[in-house]
């Protein structure tokens, strides 16, 4: 399974890569986290499509497309909370904001029905995370969906060993689950980024990785560790 996963993903993932002019530079990036010394969460993208969150709704963004900008923008003004955000390579997005609101575009049919199940439950979404290639996982509060039997048995395999699981991060390589006490990978991430989690003293509860070795890890207050591949237009 896990072969059929690396070679699919691999296959995708030379179809999806645009061409050099069109990557973003990250470097406003790395320079408003640096000026606000927390950051909470980010979305990144092998194209440079880049967002980073601070405080209650406080951000920045590199060449992300305009209805995500729209969205970000409406929700400071509306004051909401904005909690995560999730870009895929091919631009299908969702933003959780408040206690359960999402907002999206380009889920796959049953990704999308799930969340909506959760929203009208009022069941409270920590992490959303889904990739171009139909995997998914959403963890609430209380329990976690998936959009396969074969990620469902490795978090029971993996909550048997490092107790529940606490967050996950995915991109069309690989797959991370963070538990408690450990992690697992499934598809291919950067040595560089496993060296990291290994060692970081900050709790994993919102991480992002690429296969260029991009990387984010942070705590619920905000304090973080990352590692951003810069690339210039």
């Amino acid at each position: 399974m896990k072969s059929k996963f690396c070679l699919i993903s691999v296959l995708l993932l030379c179809m999806w890569l645009p061409s050099a002019a069109q990557y973003y530079s990250r470097s406003n990036i790395k320079e408003k986290i640096s000026e606000w010394g927390h950051c909470r969460n980010v979305a990144i993208t092998m194209k440079g499509w880049s967002v980073a969150l601070n405080g209650i709704n406080d951000y920045v963004t590199v060449g992300i497309p305009d209805s995500i900008e729209k969205e970000l923008a409406e929700l400071k003004e509306k004051g909401e909370y904005i909690d995560d955000i999730q870009i895929t390579e091919v631009g299908s997005w969702l933003i959780l904001y408040g206690d359960n609101g999402p907002v999206y575009r380009g889920l796959s049919e049953d990704l999308e029905k799930e969340v909506l199940a959760y929203h009208d439950d009022n069941e409270v979404i920590n992490t959303v995370a889904f990739n171009d290639l139909g995997d998914w996982i959403i963890i609430s509060r209380d329990h976690y969906s998936v959009s396969s039997t074969v990620l469902s048995d490795e978090i029971d395999t993996g909550m048997k060993e490092y107790g529940n699981l606490v967050s996950a991060a995915m991109n069309n390589e690989g797959i991370l689950l963070c538990f408690e006490t450990g992690y697992k990978i499934l598809g291919k991430a950067p040595e560089s980024f496993l060296k990291r989690l290994r060692v970081t003293t900050i709790d994993a509860y919102r991480v992002k990785f690429l296969p260029d070795g991009t990387y984010f890890i942070a705590d619920k207050d905000g304090n973080y560790d990352y590692y951003i591949c810069d690339r210039q237009v």
